[in-house]
């Protein structure tokens, strides 16, 4: 299974600290900025959990430019996915 596949299984059973790192270890080899987002919902979720059984509101930084973000989301997403299928075959 890939590094990706394994987070978001990860994500998926509340295993949300195995989760983190194997988005940092993801985004060391195919980009940190794709794996942003996926990082910012483990540490709500994972303080959520501290808060048990309440849902608060954690806001993302001014500093993210969410725009820009998202628009360069769907061309990286395409070459990256083209890249890791490439892996899996060898």
């Amino acid at each position: 299974m890939s590094i990706i596949k394994d987070a978001a299984v990860a994500y998926r059973d509340g295993k949300y600290s195995e989760a983190v790192e194997l988005y940092k270890e993801a985004g060391k080899y195919y980009g940190e900025n794709l794996f942003y987002a996926n990082i910012i919902l483990c540490n709500r979720a994972m303080q959520n959990d501290k808060i048990k059984g309440s849902y608060s509101y954690i806001p993302i930084s001014e500093d993210i430019n969410i725009i820009k973000q998202l628009s360069e989301s769907q061309t990286l997403l395409e070459y990256y996915f083209t890249k890791s299928e490439a892996l899996d075959c060898k």
